[in-house]
């Protein structure tokens, strides 16, 4: 319906999550460990609701890019980096980016 009413606007779905769900099933690939948070504290997820990343003795790791977790929460950008690089080779042909125009 949209299309019909703007036939010169291009219209693309990207699926995120599926996406996040390619990079954590890759990441070993990647050589980033997909479990555990690059900043944290405790259990098997470095992870700790109680003491999350930036509070005081929380530690942050040294090699941040060899994680897809920075916190338990949020990705790091070298997951970002991936996956916004999948999302992109998905979605560039789709908007006609690559195509020379007369």
């Amino acid at each position: 319906m949209i299309q019909e009413e703007k036939p010169n606007e291009i219209i693309v779905y990207a699926d995120y999550y599926r996406a996040y769900e390619f990079l954590l099933r890759f990441a070993k690939y990647h050589g980033m460990d997909s479990e555990r948070a690059c900043c944290g504290i405790g259990g098997k997820y470095n992870f700790n609701t109680a003491r999350m990343c930036g509070a005081l003795g929380v530690p942050v790791c040294w090699k941040p890019h060899r994680y897809v977790s920075w916190d338990g929460i949020h990705m790091t950008q070298q997951g970002y980096r991936i996956m916004s690089g999948w999302l992109m080779h998905d979605l560039l042909p789709k908007l006609h980016c690559l195509e020379r125009r007369p």
